[in-house]
Order: C-alpha cells, then sequence, then structure tokens
C-alpha cells in the first residue's frame, strides 16, 4: 500500500494554484496515475475512465479553494472527488460497482486452502462482494484496488487511522464467517 506524505513543494502549489488555475498541472501530474489507475480499475473501460479522470481533476481544480490543507496533502481529497465521480455513473447508469480482484488481492481478503483455484476463489469472493453495501465495497475498492494506507482512508472517509484499521478488520471477519465451510482450513 502507499503511503504518500505532502510535502513543501506541494502546499506551494496548491498555493499557486488557488491563484492562478493553469498552475494546477504539477498536481495533476502527480497525482494523474494514481486517480486513472483506480477509476480505470473500477469501470473496466479506458475512455470512460479518461473521462471520469478529467472529470476529476476539473472538479479539483474548480473547487481547490476548498481543499483544507491536512498531513496527507491533496491525494486523499482527489480520492474522495473520485469517489463521487465513480458513485455518480454507477448510479445514473444503474450498474454496480465490480471490485477487480488479483490473486494477492484475493489471499489478503480470507485464509483458504491453497487447493483452490484462483478462479473459484474469484468467483465466491465476488458473490460475497456483491452483497456487502455500496460503502463497504468503496471501502475495500479504495484499500485493495487503490492501495491507499490507513491513514489516507481516514482522511478519505473522516474517520482516524485506527477507525479506517478497525472497520476494515471487521469487514474482512465479515467476508470470512461468510465463506463456505467447505473452503476455510
Amino acid at each position: 500500500m502507499s503511503e504518500y506524505k505532502i510535502a513543501a513543494t506541494e502546499l506551494e502549489e496548491i498555493a499557486a494554484a488557488i491563484q492562478h488555475p493553469q498552475a494546477f498541472e504539477p498536481l495533476y501530474r502527480r497525482h494523474f496515475s494514481a486517480i486513472y489507475s483506480y477509476i480505470r480499475k473500477s469501470v473496466g473501460n479506458q475512455e470512460l475512465a479518461a473521462d471520469l479522470t478529467s472529470d476529476v481533476f476539473y472538479a479539483a481544480m474548480v473547487n481547490l479553494k476548498q481543499y483544507k490543507i491536512n498531513a496527507f496533502g491533496i491525494r486523499p481529497w482527489l480520492f474522495k472527488i473520485a469517489l463521487n465521480q465513480l458513485r455518480m455513473h454507477f448510479r445514473k447508469n444503474a450498474k454496480a460497482m465490480h471490485i477487480p480482484l488479483s490473486e494477492n488481492h484475493l489471499m489478503e481478503f480470507v485464509l483458504i486452502d491453497q487447493k483452490v483455484e484462483a478462479n473459484e476463489l474469484r468467483q465466491i469472493l465476488s458473490n460475497q462482494l456483491s452483497q456487502l453495501s455500496e460503502e463497504e465495497q468503496e471501502f475495500i475498492q479504495l484499500r485493495f484496488v487503490a492501495e491507499c494506507s490507513f491513514k489516507e482512508l481516514g482522511a478519505i472517509l473522516n474517520v482516524s487511522e485506527d477507525a479506517a484499521k478497525m472497520r476494515m478488520s471487521r469487514l474482512l471477519d465479515k467476508l470470512k464467517r461468510n465463506f463456505p465451510q467447505s473452503l476455510k482450513p
């Protein structure tokens, strides 16, 4: 998971971009790939991801005066905007959020018998994830797809780092409890 801390240069860039929108470019360049990757994995379509990412950075640039400087920099704020763009997109199109799962993610979710095939595990876990609330799915997506740290999750969700850790622990326990008995170690 990535750990990001605000640098003095980013504070200067934010201040400059508030005064002159064309000065937003360094912030855009620094954070574009993380935001685009998160959105791309969430929607599964390059063109749509590019459009939504553009919307995220436009909204950020237009609303930069509302950004409150904190120890984490602008990254969690950008992820909040991205999350809101994804929510609007999925609601507008009446689609469910997709959580792409790699084999590494699968093993982080549940402790299971290693003999289970990745495709079978992916299907079972995908079914379980679809049963979670939208908020729970977003939380998992931010942690495992966007690779946000617990500090960043706390900043994005307006909770403490410890609360973010506790929420993830409870969520993983919930998934483990509902995992088929035949596949538990």
